[in-house]
């Protein structure tokens, strides 16, 4: 069964299983672009978690470390230039911090561990 359904059949909002598939995309595009080097063949790991009102997430991979050991600020490019002169990438940490929080990045063991929460509108009964 893929994510969205999985999230689906939790009863989340719409919105924040949209926003939980952003997030998880960006985060392992770039596992794949700059931990793995764009090679498909790295393992990843994903851990989630209900905690009250919050979906909480773990990825792993063996990838290459991140540069510094931490998580790229975000940069915000300037978009307000003609279409063909608009950046190509680089949105991908801002759309994560701006819709995850409690992000977090540390390495275990030759694994990258990255950890956020995403939250919802409401408290989940378990």
């Amino acid at each position: 069964m893929a994510l969205g359904e999985d999230l689906q059949e939790l009863s989340l909002p719409q919105d924040v299983v949209s926003n939980i598939e952003i997030v998880l995309s960006e985060v392992i595009n770039n596992i794949n672009e700059h931990a793995y080097l764009g090679s498909l063949d790295g393992p990843v790991e994903l851990h989630a978690a209900l905690d009250g009102r919050d979906v909480l997430f773990l990825v792993v991979d063996s990838g290459v470390e991140m540069p510094d050991g931490k998580i790229p600020p975000c940069k915000r490019a300037d978009v307000t230039g003609p279409r063909a002169q608009l950046p190509e990438g680089g949105f991908g940490w801002c759309l994560i911090r701006d819709l995850a929080h409690d992000l977090n990045y540390f390495r275990e063991e030759g694994e990258n561990r990255i950890s956020f929460r995403v939250t919802i509108g409401r408290a989940i009964a378990g």
